[in-house]
C-alpha cells in the first residue's frame, strides 16, 4: 500500500498510540529507561555532565560519588 508522507506519519503516530496505551506502566518505564540509556551511549561522561548541569549538580556528584564508591565499578576504566 502506499501513504502520502502526511499520510505515513499520521498512521506511525495513531500506531504508537495504540501501543502505548496497550502498555503496562512498569512496560512504559522500562522502556523510557532504555531510550535514554540508549541515548547516553552516544555520550561521553563530560557531555552528560554539561547536558544535565542545569538539572541538578548534586544528583550529578551524587552519582559520581556512588559510582566510584562501589568495589564492582573499581579498575573498570571506561
Amino acid at each position: 500500500m502506499n501513504l502520502t508522507e502526511q499520510q505515513l506519519v499520521s498512521f506511525k503516530e495513531k500506531y504508537a498510540n495504540v501501543i502505548v496505551n496497550n502498555m503496562t506502566l512498569k512496560e512504559c518505564q522500562e522502556l523510557i529507561f532504555n531510550q535514554i540509556c540508549n541515548d547516553f551511549d552516544d555520550m561521553s561522561f563530560d557531555e552528560i555532565v554539561e547536558h544535565s548541569i542545569s538539572e541538578d549538580k548534586e544528583l550529578i556528584d551524587n552519582l559520581v560519588k556512588e559510582v566510584t564508591s562501589n568495589d564492582i565499578n573499581l579498575n573498570v576504566q571506561l
